[in-house]
């Protein structure tokens, strides 16, 4: 009994960095920023790789943040959390910082991370498609 008790609390302490990530991809990702009129609304499948984990090379690690800063879009997702992308130079994924949710906090608040393969792609389709240009980039 003490065993499986012992087992148990092992298998939940293992999934709670799981359970944390869990919130899942956003609904809605409202992306505002220097080139933008009018705050850019993301809705559905266009919004599954701009979310917390998706966007973020969570994997990658944390880095140093860049010292020269390019203009940043700012990523509200679902009014859950914040992101701040910065476009890298020709050829190289982009910057997150990771802001934070608005209400609480987690372990990745104020930290850098590169944006991951899939979610740089899917940012580049949607401001392309919309024919949005950012100029200047970070390095």
């Amino acid at each position: 009994m003490v065993r499986r008790c012992l087992l148990c609390a092992v298998a939940l302490i293992a999934l709670i960095p799981t359970l944390a990530q869990a919130k899942g991809a956003p609904g809605v990702v409202t992306i505002t920023g220097p080139g933008l009129r009018n705050p850019l609304v993301v809705r559905g499948a266009g919004a599954h790789w701009l979310g917390l984990g998706g966007f973020e090379d969570l994997q990658g690690g944390y880095l140093h943040a860049p010292r020269h800063l390019g203009p940043a879009l700012d990523l509200n997702r679902d009014g859950w959390d914040h992101a701040r992308y910065y476009a890298a130079c020709a050829g190289q994924r982009g910057y997150v910082h990771y802001i934070g949710p608005y209400n609480g906090s987690s372990e990745y608040d104020g930290r850098w991370f590169h944006v991951s393969a899939m979610g740089e792609q899917s940012l580049r389709h949607i401001l392309t498609q919309k024919h949005i240009a950012l100029n200047g980039c970070t390095r």
